[in-house]
């Protein structure tokens, strides 16, 4: 595994139980640690498992006709290779012509028409995915697991496949290409999701440009490094000054100074942070102020978790308010006036006839809250609102004038 991280960024490990956990990049132990490099992308849509399978042998053996644009014809000298594709067909229902010449036999497959990969089969369910992977070996692989081929960008892409699929694979040069050869790669798949390393090697650069920092709800990513895949940690809530430096691409001094201003102007802020840390160690749970429960089931000691606690506290009653506003609009106006469609996170979105009629629904959806703080003082607090209007669903631009905005 191979990543290229700022020092404060999040990367996971597994224990000895094969639990989660995470360091910062620059608190890792450097002489034995497990590296998780796959998971399991929840279930999607499109393919079947039988047009996987097929897809695969013709990424490795088919070939596309220009007058035959609804078909793909494969020519073998080995037996088995044919009897296997006369298999795939035969279980998918689709119709083949087969002849002989010149030692090989020709087969053309009918109704199923692809060759190269693309990106679209990471949306496949497990299952395909699962039988794509199984699939390949029996076409450009061996017993080993192992996949020949010179399309580097194919293999990428069953590479990045696999690891979200519980497998892991790696990707190297087959040996040298002969003059006017294309230079062969192989691809070695591997039925585990964790690396062992008895010594992490660290090399530190000076960096100036753009770093990206992705959020997911899984609070994990998938990265390509070097043509390694494995995985990595996403935002980093209670920044330090090296961290806002890296992301806001401003000297370390200047984000000390900005760190330091912030919180002697908000001093609450690092009062609150330290709160949340003790009541996650010390209870398991959040109680927001309107009375819902919010359990950690993270371990408690694990920095993740207090920074997981310390967004969820005002996420969550951002959307219970947003939840109730909905709620008072909904019972409030005329539904021939105002269609209430869905919530979204920390917005509700809804349609309206009359313009006329917006200054109301924003003020239905301002609800007042009386919140304790952590010290014990009770008041009570409006979340403001505000609107993004326009009359498609589209953001505004040149090319939507009359997008939201």
């Amino acid at each position: 595994a191979a990543q290229a991280v700022t020092p404060d960024h999040r990367l996971p490990l597994l224990n000895n139980g094969d639990r989660l956990y995470e360091r910062v990049a620059g608190d890792l132990p450097l002489r034995y640690g497990r590296l998780p490099l796959a998971g399991f992308l929840d279930d999607g849509d499109g393919l079947t498992e039988y047009e996987a399978r097929l897809w695969a042998a013709a990424w490795a053996d088919g070939t596309l006709e220009p007058r035959y644009p609804n078909s793909v014809r494969f020519s073998f000298r080995k037996r088995r290779k044919t009897e296997r594709l006369l298999e795939l067909a035969k279980a998918a229902r689709l119709r083949c012509w087969v002849g002989e010449s010149g030692g090989y036999t020709h087969i053309r497959v009918y109704g199923f028409h692809r060759k190269a990969l693309d990106w679209s089969i990471l949306r496949a369910p497990l299952s395909v995915r699962q039988a794509f992977l199984e699939e390949l070996v029996h076409w450009d692989g061996d017993r080993e697991c192992r996949v020949f081929n010179t399309d580097l960008e194919g293999l990428s892409i069953i590479q990045a496949v696999a690891h979200v699929t519980g497998m892991s694979a790696s990707i190297r040069p087959h040996g040298k290409p002969r003059p006017n050869e294309q230079q062969c790669w192989v691809l070695r798949l591997k039925w585990s999701v964790a690396t062992d390393y008895s010594r992490l090697w660290v090399t530190r650069r000076p960096y100036s440009g753009p770093v990206y920092c992705p959020s997911t709800e899984a609070g994990w990513v998938m990265v390509r490094y070097k043509g390694r895949v494995s995985v990595s940690g996403n935002t980093n809530y209670m920044l330090k000054p090296e961290g806002i430096a890296r992301h806001a691409g401003i000297p370390v001094a200047t984000a000390r100074d900005l760190w330091v201003r912030y919180h002697r102007t908000f001093p609450r802020i690092s009062e609150y942070h330290g709160w949340v840390r003790r009541q996650v160690r010390e209870r398991g749970s959040l109680v927001t102020p309107l009375g819902w429960r919010i359990r950690i089931l993270d371990r408690r000691w694990d920095e993740a978790a207090v920074r997981a606690a310390v967004a969820a506290l005002p996420q969550n009653l951002t959307t219970e308010v947003m939840s109730l506003g909905m709620v008072q609009l909904w019972r409030a106006l005329d539904p021939h006036t105002v269609q209430v469609l869905a919530p979204v996170h920390d917005a509700v979105l809804f349609q309206i006839r009359d313009p006329a009629d917006l200054p109301r629904a924003l003020e239905l959806l301002t609800v007042p809250v009386r919140v304790t703080d952590i010290r014990g003082v009770t008041r009570t607090m409006t979340i403001p609102v505000e609107a993004k209007t326009g009359l498609n669903w589209g953001p505004y631009s040149d090319d939507n004038p009359e997008g939201l905005r």
